[in-house]
């Protein structure tokens, strides 16, 4: 399995981020890479519509709503799940966010024109995507143009966060693993698995959950 990586693209409102998502998405998908997409917003997040089955569970007490086909599913979990927690619920090469500008993840920062009160306290800026190109912008990271997106996409792929492949999650949350620590943990839960009956191999991901 290929390490899952997350980058965010951050901008103000109408700076072209959606369309650019969608370029780089085409691109990554042609080089075989699996995408999913997270969207942030400051609205409160509503489906359906009224009167019918899956509104009338969304408006009653319920943690969680699922709306599932043959051909897709909808989760709709009805709690703020925090950025951090996405790995536990994503499962792909690269995870695209867009928004999420005081999130840990490296960003791309998107917009027309330099408006340097939008950019307060946003950190971790790893490169910027402009019409207009200056030498006064506050980051000395590599710029590209709107049209500059196959070199944006190869930048993408080789500077977005590596989540690593062994997370360990106690009471919700992610507790930090050095290297050494995930090789042990990776190690000894693998040759339990291998060990049982009715596992098919290759395995490709293990999934434990325990309760107390």
């Amino acid at each position: 399995m290929k390490t899952m990586k997350i980058i965010a693209f951050c901008g103000p409102h109408n700076a072209g981020k959606t369309t650019l998502i969608k370029e780089v998405i085409q691109r990554l998908k042609e080089e075989g890479f699996s995408i999913s997409v997270v969207k942030s917003t400051k609205h409160k997040i509503s489906f359906g519509e009224p009167g019918k089955d899956t509104t009338v569970f969304l408006n009653s007490p319920t943690k969680a709503v699922a709306l599932m086909s043959k051909e897709n599913s909808i989760f709709v979990y009805k709690e703020n799940l925090r950025i951090e927690k996405l790995p536990l619920f994503l499962n792909s090469d690269f995870v695209l966010l867009e928004g999420f500008k005081h999130s840990p993840f490296p960003k791309v920062a998107v917009f027309r024109e330099y408006e340097s009160s939008f950019w307060e306290g946003i950190e971790n800026i790893v490169a910027v995507v402009t019409e207009k190109p200056s030498s006064k912008l506050p980051w000395e990271v590599p710029n590209f143009s709107f049209k500059d997106l196959d070199d944006l996409t190869y930048f993408i792929q080789e500077n977005a966060m590596a989540i690593p492949d062994t997370l360990l999650y106690v009471n919700g949350e992610n507790i930090q693993l050095k290297p050494f620590l995930q090789g042990i943990l990776k190690e000894v839960v693998t040759g339990f698995v291998k060990n049982l009956k009715g596992i098919e191999e290759p395995l490709r991901e293990i999934n434990i959950k325990i309760k107390f």
